[in-house]
């Protein structure tokens, strides 16, 4: 088995019944790439940013903003002002800086940093570790014996990874650190005979599920909680209950759709990449793999051990354990987020190549081979924040806002974003992640250092 293509560059091979031929003289109609499609929505809201007036709220001393105070704000840009903010938006989208006063974004700005390079590399980081993973074959080898063992139980182990991943989401919030598990649970799925969307559904609607019905999290309910001046455990019955019911209709939805795919395989609704079929385990005499070897395990508890130690560094414990969005972090907290993950990822990937006994050539090449197979999607984060940089000026009606990853800080609460970069113009030294900025919480009190990166699950 080989590592998957994440970026989906290979057409899929769903279409037409075999032997069904497409109608001469139409052309096949093929959806756009991804980027493609945030490229053209992008343009659509740039252009409906001319029609729609933009306004803004009068804000407190806290620099929240007060109800009721919503008015109109001419947004003082001329049609080449709108131009370069729309030629910049992909590099904004990157390391675009937000001004906390005017509210633009720009690369030479000072405020807080709006883009998205600790994703971007966060991403790299994650194909470089499982592109170095892969060229040990521990991680094949051992894909390939739990398929093996789990071929008739397929239904057991995506029940089994979606409440995980339910229970993260319900208790802390867990949604964007799921990221780094695709390189795992993608191989595995087609080595069960699963596609692409049933390892996706898996993680996706796992996690969001459990955000939805967020019972105890600190990010949602508990600020939610505080704003009304009411206890967290206010209804935790009844969220609870909404939790489960919830919870095991969608393990049920994705389940169902896994069998008929195993079964059908034409009824992918997403078909299948060259190769994802070829070491699919779906037979009850299916050759059983060879036995792993003293370093394949030794790789696979290590990567057991960066993944489990990925998610003990994004939780915030205080907040997770005492339903308080801002509760003093425990001594032992580290309060990570996508930047200390992606150095995280890439010292990994050379600590596996050494315990392989790589070549530093070897391992060089592959660390960068993995990178260049995951900048499709990276590039795919990075048009995302440009969405909400097309309609320039003063911040738009609430209502008629385009939100996406919200990395720039929350405009209705006022609290700061993940990070904080501060650059002068005058040719001095840059500071980032000092976590400055508005009232975070109902206190007021500057985020503490835990939680940089978790503040804009309040929203």
């Amino acid at each position: 088995m080989t590592a998957p293509d994440p970026a989906g560059t290979t057409p899929p091979t769903a279409g037409p019944p075999p032997g069904e031929d497409h109608p001469p003289g139409r052309p096949r109609f093929t959806f756009p790439s991804a980027l493609t499609v945030l490229v053209l929505v992008t343009l659509v809201v740039w252009t409906v940013a001319f029609f729609i007036p933009s306004g803004t709220y009068t804000r407190n001393a806290a620099g929240a903003p007060v109800q009721g105070t919503y008015h109109r704000t001419p947004s003082g840009l001329t049609f080449l002002d709108r131009l370069g903010d729309l030629f910049l938006s992909p590099v904004n989208g990157l390391y675009g800086i937000k001004d906390p006063k005017t509210g633009q974004v720009g690369p030479d700005l000072t405020g807080d940093l709006y883009g998205s390079a600790g994703v971007f590399l966060f991403v790299l980081a994650i194909g470089a570790f499982i592109t170095v993973v892969f060229a040990t074959g521990a991680l094949d080898r051992g894909i390939g014996r739990l398929a093996h063992r789990l071929r008739d139980r397929g239904a057991l182990l995506i029940a089994g990874i979606m409440t995980v991943f339910s229970l993260l989401g319900t208790f802390e919030g867990f949604a964007e650190e799921t990221l780094g598990f695709y390189g795992l649970i993608v191989p595995l799925m087609l080595a069960l005979g699963f596609d692409r969307l049933v390892a996706t559904g898996t993680i996706i609607l796992g996690a969001g599920v459990g955000v939805l019905c967020s019972t105890v999290n600190p990010f949602a309910t508990g600020v939610a909680s505080s704003a009304a001046d009411i206890s967290l455990g206010d209804g935790i019955a009844l969220r609870f209950a909404m939790w489960l019911v919830l919870t095991a209709v969608t393990i049920a939805y994705v389940i169902r759709y896994a069998c008929r795919v195993r079964a059908v395989p034409e009824r992918s609704l997403c078909g299948f990449l060259p190769g994802d079929r070829d070491h699919a385990q779906t037979t009850a005499d299916a050759q059983e793999p060879p036995p792993l070897t003293p370093l394949h395990k030794t790789v696979l508890v290590t990567v057991a051990l960066v993944f489990a130690f990925m998610i003990f560094s994004v939780i915030p414990w205080a907040g997770a354990l005492t339903g308080h969005a801002d509760a003093a972090p425990y001594a032992f907290e580290l309060g990570w987020s996508f930047p200390q993950l992606a150095a995280l990822f890439l010292v990994a990937s050379v600590l596996v190549g050494l315990l392989a006994r790589m070549p530093e050539p070897r391992l060089s090449a592959t660390v960068v081979q993995g990178a260049a197979d995951f900048v499709s999607p990276a590039l795919v984060i990075v048009l995302a924040p440009p969405l909400h940089l097309a309609p320039p000026g003063p911040p738009l009606p609430p209502d008629l806002r385009v939100r996406g990853g919200g990395r720039g800080g929350d405009l209705t609460t006022g609290r700061p974003p993940a990070g904080r970069c501060e650059r002068r113009r005058a040719g001095t030294a840059t500071r980032e992640g000092g976590g400055t900025g508005p009232a975070c919480g109902a206190s007021g009190a500057q985020p503490s250092s835990s939680y940089a990166g978790r503040v804009r699950k309040s929203a």
